[in-house]
């Protein structure tokens, strides 16, 4: 079952929400403001965050900068179900990685539902993403390791910050102290 956190300060929107998202099996946890959904995210980590921007003591946009501050929780998907048509907010919530916006006078429930599992959707792409990147990551530094090791086998030596310079260099500079050696004798 998935965990929504609600953020909304309006008891008349926030509660029949909720208790619809209840009825379409979804875990629902409430909070009026964004200094109670803090309280709310470190008891227990939601699946997603639904988040009005303005609110009482702290906004919505206060409560996503401390969230996306905390390594813990920068990778909850977070979704603005607000009044405010300010563009610049909206601008400013989506710079801090908000995944989509509905607008409360324009929105229906089947609407929310699709955006929910929308931003579910991505969410979940780009945590697998993450963790084949890292996975390639680590693969390819496994296989230059194993290279390397090989190399060293094959010519019975020790590392090369051991060994000096590769011969190339070692060669190169021959040849320049030899052509100084050649024009000082020469003048």
């Amino acid at each position: 079952m998935s965990t929504i956190l609600f953020v909304e300060d309006s008891s008349i929107c926030r509660e029949p929400l909720a208790a619809m998202l209840r009825l379409k099996g979804y875990e629902t946890i409430c909070a009026r403001d964004g200094r109670e959904a803090l309280a709310e995210i470190r008891r227990r980590v939601p699946d997603l965050v639904l988040l009005d921007i303005a609110m009482p003591e702290m906004d919505g946009l206060s409560f996503l900068r401390i969230l996306r501050g905390q390594p813990q929780f920068r990778n909850i998907p977070v979704m603005l179900l607000t009044a405010t048509t300010d563009r610049g907010c909206i601008l400013k919530a989506r710079e801090l990685g908000v995944s989509g916006c509905l607008l409360k006078s324009h929105f229906s429930l089947e609407e929310m539902l699709s955006r929910i599992a929308g931003v579910w959707e991505n969410s979940r792409r780009s945590e697998v993403r993450r963790r084949r990147g890292l996975q390639l990551r680590r693969g390819l530094w496994r296989l230059r390791r194993q290279r390397s090791a090989r190399r060293r086998q094959r010519r019975g030596s020790a590392p090369r910050s051991r060994r000096g310079p590769p011969p190339r260099k070692a060669h190169r500079r021959l040849r320049v102290r030899r052509r100084r050696a050649v024009r000082r004798c020469a003048s």
